[in-house]
């Protein structure tokens, strides 16, 4: 799991590229394969600017997690800032 912040530019068709230093780690890890998704706060309200990378395989157990969850529960998180 990485942890941290790093300050990534978009070029002109709004890809960004991963850190050199974070490559052959990931490619070690997940076979580079991950997961992009928009950084969310505990009330689930987007946080401006920001991004959360999962390698695949920490995704995949979080999707599991949340499956679990009973439905009432995942409806609250999914509608807690409305």
């Amino acid at each position: 799991m990485f942890r941290g912040v790093t300050a990534i530019n978009l070029d002109a068709k709004g890809r960004f590229a991963i850190p050199t230093r974070y490559r052959e780690e990931l490619q070690d890890c997940c076979d580079s394969q991950l997961i992009v998704t928009i950084a969310m706060n505990e009330r689930c309200i987007g946080e401006p600017g920001c991004l959360w990378l999962y390698p695949l395989p920490e995704w995949e157990k979080l999707e599991l997690t949340v499956s679990k969850l009973p439905t009432l529960i995942r409806w609250q998180e999914n509608y807690a800032g409305f």
